[in-house]
């Protein structure tokens, strides 16, 4: 499957037979969880908990699959399989780019919603 965030609403929608206002409301509560679960590495990383770290973004790493947004699936990947091994060179740096990634994703998937006349509510 290309790597492509305006795919990933139509594709969403043709596996899962929704309709666009059906995935729009599911779109609306992945956003709200991308941004709560972002916020949550952020803390614990702050903190240097990595084990929660890592299990935050492995829950990422699942909503992002579910929801077709793999550039931050990917990100979210090399993460958790860091992490996993106790690995925390560049963490830092990958938790920046897992942020702007989620960012960036959600901007596109707004902006396509609101481009078929939806406005996600997020």
């Amino acid at each position: 499957m290309k790597d492509d965030p305006n795919n990933c609403v139509e594709m969403f929608m043709k596996n899962t037979g929704l309709d666009l206002e059906d995935a729009a409301e599911l779109y609306t509560v992945f956003l709200a969880e991308l941004d709560s679960e972002m916020k949550e590495v952020k803390s614990f990383f702050n903190r240097g908990d990595f084990k929660n770290v890592q299990k935050v973004v492995h829950n990422i790493k699942g909503i992002s699959s579910n929801y077709l947004a793999l550039s931050v699936y990917k990100i979210a990947q090399e993460i958790d399989a860091q992490l996993k091994e106790d690995i925390t060179e560049n963490i830092a740096f990958k938790i920046i780019s897992l942020d702007n990634e989620a960012d960036t994703i959600k901007s596109t998937i707004i902006t396509l919603f609101r481009n078929m006349n939806i406005t996600l509510e997020v």
